[in-house]
């Protein structure tokens, strides 16, 4: 480009000014310093005013094409250049002829590469959009780097500025020489801190052009990587729950990139992970075992922490046992008592033993106790209580002592007494006694070894037939439910008594038949009274005067008890019974029972108020206490038959396994306390009444009790209140209680919901996560793929969330989110689109060494999301022209040298566009060789450079030879260049270029011709004095040719005679 400087302060008009006064005149406009962008379409405008048919010339200052197309119409002239590439920088001239008047306009622009003035059209090109990413990743506290990548720009001169939100923070300017536009990067370093995270770094690119300022730039939010700062654990609904609840613990962690987490429990002081690559971890339903201390551990490759949250599932106590060892006692042996149960909060364990007042704590050590030697007088009831904060569990077992009968005893009785019987043994088994029996008068009855205590009673009767008292007989005060038991009743000495047999309910009599006076009770709990001429007896009291003693008419003495007759306590409540003697001063009370065992109360008495009171009720109270008062001679009896009772007031209903849609499944209602086992349960869903049932159990203490409703359940049915509701079975005195369940139908995942944040459509650089939530229970395990290649590849799994951070081209394709559980499995895709303007685009070329006639194939690839647009160019004299080729691929069969030099590939798509630029070089043999001879005519003296070019791959070897009488020389030339500093006419003559390479060789002969010159001979008026010079120097010439041509006869001699001779002298 040399030949074509001219000076800065030139004018654009160069053509010769004919007339000065004349009205002819040329516009060019755009004129003087014209940028132009790089792809842009350019015009030039030239008119010729004052003149209505000019001629038109378009030229610039070398040999090359225009590089784009005139349209000329009237006195306007139009140059247009479509897209304006780097080889339409050059100097433009128009030129307009009008008549023989001629102007010339030349378009001079500034040239960019240089501070000072050229005559070029200024060609420019900076993207509009820059590419700011980190290099690698940011790390706090770690060198790092962030890369600013200008995808386009010419030329390659610039200012960079880094900024921090809206503060500078480093400025560099970048100078180099290119021909084509090119990529540039910039590179700025950090030390990052965590407070840089999330902060804007701009990069802003500012092209150095004069007057011409152009700019772009571009952003990167910064995300600095970061080992976890910090742990929130939180517990759903709560870190203590009752048992049955769902519970989630969640774990989040502050960190960048997201941290793994891991779950793990306490166990023997040791951690066990129970979960891993889960923020999640849920337990459904919570159980007491899950109770303990949990760790939640996040990390990354920065850096791991931990962080510890203790989590409670509390309960009333379930499940107690009390376990005798060995199970088969006999007197003499060891026994143990090892009471067990699961609780949370733990539970007091207290051990009891019945005896005839109740029940006596025992001396324990949580909840075991042993005899070292077990005797029959230990055999009995025993009983574990198991007591937190939220209730108790009693549960009872009877211990049996094997051994031989002793200790029997039986009463001496007078006639006339009123008779109490108290009988004792030793037990052999659940129903027979072994009895020996004597009485006053010497006689003696001895018992069958097997008789039973009923037959035995029969019997003493009988010996005491002479009494007159009123008699029933019986076994006992009380039955055991469904067992047949008869009852009769006998006055002596009054054999032909009427009995009249009543049954009592609710305080309504009914008149029963009887048969030989005695009937079947198959009822429990009900009241029977007998009458006998106008008194009425209790059927429970065991011995009664006759009617016709003791009936006194009329008198004002009477006797109150408060509460009397049927009474309910409940178990553990105090009950206090009131008995007041009315219109008697002195009155003398007596308290007594139906049975021989001790009252099991206190007697308080103050005036004509005696007071029972029993602090703590128990079953060993269900007695009918009697309270007679005497007043003088006269004596008055009330009773109070005691029911005891017992009922928790909540109850305990949770699912046996789990339920599953459609599956037949079970819900267990569990009482913990209850007494007597006779019950009516109901069962609810919201307010509709599903099931009713009746249960009847006899135990002698309170128990537990567990009843089940089956279902099949439906998926409507989760959320729902199931309820058990408990009414004890008791005369006149509905107890109830109840207990609910929510119901969780386990069922598979139904539905799928996959989110994208900040949306499934991203700028490459953005920090995405993709979450997908299952509506399923129990929580679906969630599994992410990815689709390539047509198979389902997984990319995270047990896990909610992916993390892409940051997103990148490569992430763009289908994801499928899996979720599952033990019932199925569903799926569902999410089709993903990370966004960007082409990068890494290249254009290779196949193979990478090209020989003439190969075939070569280019091949274009890029990076992008939309997909590119792929164009290929070839660079010709007229700028880029675009090639047939297909999807960024072209095929060359059979390449030549004329096919070699730039070739680009243009990557577009809405986003923007990334230019790369190569080159093909074609190996052959030399071509297009020219030898050229400047200046093109040579005078004598003159300077003349000889110049030999060819077109060549490898690189030629030139060689310059001139052609002499005996062939061709080879001439001292440096790589095809030879300078002849002042020619002469003998220099004229032929001159070779030979160029070779490894695949061959060509010549170009050119021919030197040198004008001689010709001296300038003046006339003697005009110099005188150059005339006798001339003719000086003219006899000079001849002498000096006359002894050149002495010594030359002399020298040819010489070659003869091996000398030289000059007038007789040997030289």
């Amino acid at each position: 480009m040399a030949g074509d400087r001219c000076d800065p302060a030139a004018t654009i008009t160069l053509a010769l000014m004919l007339a000065t006064g004349s009205a002819f005149n040329l516009e060019l406009n755009p004129s003087r310093n014209v940028w132009a962008r790089i792809g842009d379409s350019l015009e030039l405008n030239c008119e010729a005013k004052n003149c209505s048919s000019p001629t038109f010339t378009w030229r610039i200052g070398t040999d090359n094409p225009l590089g784009g197309t005139i349209t000329t119409r009237g006195s306007v002239s139009t140059f247009t250049i479509s897209a304006v590439t780097t080889q339409n920088q050059h100097k433009y001239t128009c030129s307009a002829k009008c008549g023989t008047e001629e102007k010339t306009n030349i378009c001079q622009p500034q040239y960019i590469l240089e501070q000072f003035s050229f005559c070029f059209l200024c060609v420019a090109a900076l993207s509009d959009t820059l590419i700011v990413e980190t290099v690698g990743s940011l790390e706090v506290g770690q060198r790092g780097s962030v890369r600013c990548t200008v995808p386009k720009v010419y030329p390659a001169q610039v200012e960079v500025e880094w900024l921090k939100g809206t503060t500078l923070v480093k400025t560099d300017s970048f100078r180099d020489y290119t021909e084509e536009e090119t990529a540039m990067n910039f590179i700025y370093e950090l030390t990052p801190e965590l407070r840089d995270s999330g902060q804007e770094l701009t990069c802003r690119v500012q092209l150095l052009t004069e007057n011409q300022p152009r700019k772009a730039e571009g952003s990167l939010t910064l995300q600095v990587h970061y080992a976890p700062t910090g742990i929130d654990i939180t517990a759903e609904p709560s870190a203590t729950v009752r048992e049955g609840q769902d519970v989630r613990l969640t774990c989040a962690a502050d960190s960048s990139p997201a941290a793994t987490i891991v779950w793990s429990k306490l166990s023997a002081g040791n951690w066990s992970v129970v979960a891993e690559d889960r923020a999640i971890l849920h337990l459904s339903p919570a159980l007491f075992g899950d109770t303990g201390m949990y760790r939640c551990e996040a990390g990354n490759k920065l850096g791991t922490i931990t962080k510890e949250v203790e989590f409670h599932v509390q309960g009333s106590p379930r499940d107690t046992t009390l376990s005798i060892t060995p199970s088969a006692v006999k007197g003499g042996d060891r026994v143990t008592f090892s009471c067990t149960t699961q609780s949370n909060r733990p539970a007091h364990l207290v051990l009891r033993r019945q005896s005839a007042s109740g029940w006596s704590e025992l001396d324990y050590a949580n909840g075991t106790l042993t005899i070292r030697d077990v005797k029959p007088a230990d055999a009995g009831l025993y009983q574990c209580e198991a007591i937190n904060a939220l209730g108790k569990q009693i549960n009872i077992t009877k211990l049996q002592v094997q051994g031989s009968p002793r200790d029997t005893t039986l009463s001496d009785v007078k006639e006339g007494d009123r008779v109490t019987f108290n009988c004792t043994t030793q037990q052999i088994n659940s129903n027979k006694l072994q009895v020996q029996c004597s009485i006053s008068d010497g006689a003696a009855m001895a018992a069958s070894p097997t008789v039973s205590p009923f037959v035995f009673f029969l019997l003493f009767l009988l010996l005491f037939k002479n009494l007159c008292k009123l008699e029933l007989t019986s076994h006992g005060d009380y039955y055991i439910w469904r067992e047949k038991v008869t009852i009769g009743c006998t006055i002596h000495n009054i054999p032909s008594a009427n009995f009249t047999w009543k049954k009592v309910v609710n305080n309504s009599e009914n008149v029963l038949s009887f048969s030989n006076n005695s009937f079947t009770i198959l009822e429990k709990y009900t009241s029977f009274r007998s009458t006998v001429g106008d008194s009425e007896l209790d059927a429970n009291e065991l011995s009664l005067t006759s009617p016709d003693v003791g009936v006194v008419q009329g008198s004002a003495f009477n006797l109150e008890l408060n509460p009397s007759r049927n009474v309910w306590a409940r178990i553990g409540d105090s009950l206090e019974l009131n008995c007041e003697a009315k219109s008697c001063s002195s009155p003398t009370f007596t308290w007594r029972i139906g049975t021989d065992n001790p009252l099991g109360g206190t007697i308080t008495t103050r005036g004509s108020v005696s007071k029972f009171t029993i602090s703590a009720v128990t079953t060993q109270n269900q007695h009918k206490y009697t309270c007679s008062a005497k007043c003088g001679t006269e004596e008055k009896r009330k009773y109070a038959n005691l029911n005891i009772f017992s009922l928790s007031d909540t109850l305990i209903v949770e699912t046996v396994g789990s339920l599953e849609v459609g599956q037949r499944g079970s819900v267990r209602c569990t009482v913990p306390k209850v007494y007597p086992a006779q019950v009516e349960v109901e069962w609810l869903k919201g307010t509709t009444l599903l099931k009713t049932d009746s249960f009847r159990d006899y135990t002698e203490e309170e128990t537990a009790m567990n009843f089940t409703y089956e279902l099949t359940a439906e998926l409507r049915d989760s959320g729902q209140e199931l309820t058990c509701r408990v009414q004890l079975l008791t005369e006149n005195q509905p107890r109830k209680a109840e207990g609910s369940l929510t119901l969780q139908v386990h069922y598979a995942p139904t539905g799928i919901d996959i989110t994208a944040e900040p949306s499934a459509t991203v700028r490459e650089g953005q920090d995405v996560r993709l979450t997908c939530a299952a509506d399923s229970s129990p929580a679906a395990t969630i599994v992410w793929s990815k689709l390539s290649a047509g198979n389902w590849s997984v990319v995270a799994e047990d896990r909610a969330i992916l993390h892409l951070s940051p997103a990148l081209f490569g992430d763009t394709g289908m994801y499928r989110c899996e979720a599952g559980n033990k019932l199925g499995t569903i799926t569902k895709e999410v089709e993903f689109h990370v966004q960007g303007s082409p990068r890494d685009t290249t254009l290779s070329i196949t193979p990478s060494a090209v020989k003439e006639g190969d075939r070569v194939t280019f091949s274009c690839t890029t990076q992008s999301n939309p997909s590119a647009h792929l164009v290929l160019k070839r660079q010709s004299s007229s700028g880029w022209s675009e090639l047939d080729s297909e999807n960024g691929t072209l095929t060359i069969r059979d390449v030549q040298p004329a096919d070699a030099g730039l070739y680009q590939c243009e990557a577009t798509n809405a986003l923007g566009k990334q230019i790369n630029i190569t080159k093909l070089q074609v190996q052959g043999s030399p071509r297009d060789t020219t030898l050229s001879i400047t200046p093109s005519a040579v005078k004598e003296g003159d300077r003349v450079t000889f110049s030999c070019t060819t077109q060549s791959n490898p690189p030629a070897h030139l060689v310059l030879r001139r052609q002499s009488s005996s062939g061709w020389s080879k001439l001292d030339s440096e790589n095809g260049t030879l300078t002849i500093r002042d020619v002469q006419p003998a220099d004229a003559g032929l001159y070779q270029c030979e160029a070779t390479n490894a695949l061959g060789k060509q010549i170009n002969i050119t021919k030197l011709q040198v004008q001689e010159k010709i001296p300038d001979i003046a006339t003697p008026a005009e110099n005188p004095a150059g005339v006798l010079e001339a003719v000086c120097i003219g006899a000079a010439l001849v002498s000096a040719g006359l002894i050149c041509s002495a010594l030359f006869y002399a020298f040819r001699r010489s070659n003869l005679i091996k000398s030289y001779k000059i007038a007789g002298e040997i030289l």
